[in-house]
């Protein structure tokens, strides 16, 4: 949490490098210490991302290869995307257009899956709110049913209390 939040600041505002490396690095050592997956694999994309920017592509590729392995063992499409596109990049920046391409491939699909669980989910909320509207109507009839019921109910009781009274008064 809160030293990734100091490393992104260092590294994307204020643009020191090696403040943004120690508390990365930070981060990244207490995160494997509890075994927080999505932490390791974030932490490992944002040095790889660091070092690719300083130009360690050796050190990068390293980071990143290990980010996507984690993103990938906890199936988290965002991270797997950045990875494979940075690990793209870095490929095509190292002339290695083979492993750019199947980095980029990999990035096309993972988009392509964000992309359909997006979508999947956004179905999923409509026809929840479909139903829910639906049941809340039918509980609104059930609602008014019931009142007319009750008012029927009224009348006829009236009705028989007056012929009760008609047939006492007659005989």
């Amino acid at each position: 949490g809160t030293l990734l939040g100091l490393g992104d600041v260092y590294n994307k505002l204020s643009g020191n490098d090696g403040k943004a490396m120690d508390y990365y690095r930070q981060a990244l050592t207490l995160a494997q210490e509890i075994g927080a997956e999505f932490e390791i694999a974030t932490l490992n994309l944002s040095l790889g991302e660091l070092l690719m920017k300083q130009n360690k592509l050796v050190v990068a590729e390293d980071m990143l290869q290990k980010a996507l392995a984690y993103a990938q063992k906890e199936n988290t499409l965002e991270l797997m995307q950045k990875s494979a596109q940075l690990l793209a990049e870095l490929n095509i920046r190292t002339c290695n257009k083979q492993r750019a391409a199947d980095y980029f491939q990999l990035y096309r699909a993972t988009g392509d899956s964000l992309f359909n669980q997006k979508k999947t989910r956004a179905i999923l909320e409509m026809q929840t709110k479909y139903e829910t509207r639906k049941k809340e109507q039918e509980n609104l009839i059930l609602i008014e049913n019931n009142a007319i019921h009750q008012k029927q109910l009224w009348f006829l009781s009236v009705i028989i209390g007056i012929l009760i009274v008609l047939g006492a008064v007659i005989y």
